[in-house]
């Protein structure tokens, strides 16, 4: 077996055992992730191909193509949280192997591909999105090979990887946005423009990649609009883009070093690298850096003015970034001043890593106490190994280096996977199915707050009654009852002797407020700000 193909099969292995650790023991969370996952249930269960659902009604948020890849897993390995883990984790694999094999044949160099793989691989928003169940990652892949595939047509003018283009051009279309296929062209013909070939760019539209994408991504267009009108344009265009353009959906990332700052932490721990970037790293690549540049500067100039701003949203940046610095780390463009500073930044960065434990204390003080040694361990064997690869880059290991940090992620997620999954059960509604069970609590109503809601469905079926002090809490309209006021509420309890309630400590608090005195609120259940309690009537209270 020769060195590309041990390679290869390193890589993927490595990712496939980060991506996919712990993706049957971490619950889905709510809202976001269990979106996604209840979609992709009622599609399965309701035989709706076409039509997104949520709670059972057509809900047009997203295209289906993340859903159909969910149903499919789902019908595979049943409706668990690995089957829904599954999906994002090998759409993360396929993007690490595609950067190697296009790095590989466009330098022609392994070492330069097997670390761009490996940099994107464990890069902290990479891989983070490669372990949640949100459209991002699958978007950003078929986003990257769209981009590889034209490239690779541009440099070697094989007219094949065109419809590549097309292709995955498409798949991003279907995945979320038309913008998948819009960002990558004004990219392309400004690439194009920049690098004084005109000829290309009339060769370009000439291809027939054009048509492999319409057959693919109109079809569906087309039937939801036809079927649904002005439900699906209001939803997808209006809310979905033209909204988010101009409200935020989260107000504390509205601001200008929102997406620089997400840039730095994103790209731990290679982020020091960016400092081995040169005049004489762009002038021997400057084709590829001018592409790479344009590819992500049209990213970040798109989405910079949007007002609802999310860290996912730029992540199709990180491929070119990754390939970037992995160039940089050639030992020709190495200099002492840099290596030095690098260096001695990175074991500044292993010391600071204890400050995570003060932290996680200080956020999560009832999980600090029950799992603090195995933070210690972990935190410790991250700070260790953080100063151990600033010092083998100060001697001009880089390739080691790379190596031990590679390792230590892997390590990590070993290590602190039980904590994870403790943080992340409070933002999760799995265990609503065994609490029903517990107190036999079948066929009964469920009140949930718009955070709690499609948890709570996914995981029992149940369709559940929404509290909230906003008459409409989403994002999107959801077809789902919604109690909002004082009078709503007295009158949908005053139903019912015993209500089981999966809300907030604020939504507590009203409960009490407005019942006090009616109704006795027994909490059987606490995890951080999730609260789950039986609301009974009292017996004296007619």
């Amino acid at each position: 077996m020769n060195n590309s193909k041990k390679s290869l099969i390193i890589i993927i292995l490595a990712s496939l055992f980060i991506y996919i650790l712990g993706a049957w023991v971490v619950p889905l969370t709510d809202p976001d992730e269990v979106f996604y996952a209840v979609a992709a249930k009622d599609m399965l269960l309701h035989h709706s191909f076409w039509t997104p659902l949520q709670f059972g009604h057509p809900q047009f948020g997203k295209p289906p193509f993340f859903y159909w890849l969910l149903s499919l897993s789902f019908y595979f390995f049943g409706i668990n949280r690995f089957s829904a883990r599954l999906v994002p984790a090998l759409s993360g694999v396929i993007g690490v192997v595609a950067t190697y094999f296009f790095t590989k044949r466009v330098f022609n160099d392994e070492k330069t591909a097997v670390n761009s793989s490996l940099i994107l691989m464990t890069s902290f928003l990479y891989l983070i999105q490669s372990k949640m169940v949100l459209t991002d990652i699958t978007f950003s892949v078929a986003i990257s090979l769209s981009l590889y595939a034209f490239y690779l047509w541009f440099k070697f003018s094989e007219k094949k990887y065109l419809y590549f283009f097309g292709f995955f051009s498409a798949i991003a279309t279907l995945t979320k946005t038309p913008l998948g296929t819009i960002i990558p062209l004004v990219i392309i013909i400004s690439f194009l423009a920049f690098s004084g070939n005109p000829d290309k760019i009339k060769q370009f539209f000439r291809h027939k990649w054009w048509l492999l994408f319409l057959v693919l991504a109109l079809p569906w267009y087309l039937y939801v609009t036809i079927k649904y009108g002005r439900a699906f344009y209001i939803t997808y265009f209006v809310r979905d883009h033209y909204g988010r353009l101009l409200y935020s959906e989260h107000g504390s990332s509205d601001t200008w070093y929102f997406y620089p700052g997400i840039m730095i932490l994103g790209m731990l721990p290679w982020t020091f690298y960016f400092l081995n970037l040169g005049r004489r790293w762009f002038r021997d690549n400057r084709s590829e850096i001018l592409f790479f540049f344009l590819w992500a500067g049209g990213f970040l100039y798109a989405f910079y003015p949007v007002h609802s701003k999310l860290a996912s949203y730029i992540l199709p940046v990180w491929p070119p970034l990754a390939i970037s610095l992995a160039l940089a780390l050639q030992p020709k463009y190495s200099q002492n001043w840099k290596r030095i500073i690098i260096g001695t930044l990175y074991i500044l960065f292993g010391l600071s890593m204890f400050s995570l434990i003060g932290i996680i204390k200080k956020v999560y003080p009832h999980l600090y106490l029950e799992v603090h040694y195995k933070l210690f361990v972990g935190v410790g064997l991250l700070a260790l190994t953080e100063i151990a690869a600033g010092f083998l880059y100060l001697r001009k290991k880089v390739n080691l280096s790379i190596f031990v940090q590679v390792f230590i992620w892997l390590a990590l997620f070993i290590t602190i996977a039980p904590l994870v999954a403790k943080i992340k059960g409070e933002y999760s509604n799995g265990d609503v199915r065994g609490i029903i069970k517990k107190y036999n609590y079948y066929g009964k109503p469920i009140v949930a707050t718009k955070y709690n809601a499609r948890g709570t469905y996914f995981y029992t079926g149940y369709h559940v009654v929404v509290l909230s002090v906003n008459p409409q809490p989403f994002w999107s309209p959801e077809d789902v009852p919604i109690i909002s006021t004082a009078q709503q509420i007295k009158f949908f309890f005053g139903r019912y002797n015993e209500i089981l309630c999966i809300i907030d400590k604020k939504e507590f608090r009203r409960l009490n407020k407005i019942f006090k005195g009616k109704r006795n609120n027994l909490i059987i259940y606490r995890n951080g700000h999730r609260i789950v309690l039986i609301s009974k009537k009292i017996k004296s209270y007619h």
